[in-house]
């Protein structure tokens, strides 16, 4: 029995090395990770300067489309308020 128990440690040992190894892969992968979320980073301002030219550009378009929705709506309360009155 007492014969086994220095192969145990090896084995020990070589097991927390390849652990160690995988946590340290681990790290520079996020460090990696961190550099590239940095440089990509979009600030608030930035943000909402985007934010606002989409709507510029939308804004026309916007008002088409709710024209439209104006006059199909009175067109169909022009439509109810005939047969009702009629």
């Amino acid at each position: 029995m007492q014969e086994n128990m220095p192969d145990a440690q090896p084995q020990f040992q070589n097991s927390v090395d390849v652990k160690l190894d995988y946590i340290q892969r681990d790290l520079r992968e996020m460090k990696v990770d961190i550099k590239d979320i940095k440089t990509d980073f979009v600030n608030r301002r930035e943000f909402t300067e985007a934010l606002n030219a989409i709507r510029d550009e939308i804004s026309p378009l916007r008002r088409i489309i709710y024209g439209i929705v104006a006059l199909m709506g009175v067109a169909v309360f022009g439509a109810i308020f005939k047969l009702v009155i009629k």
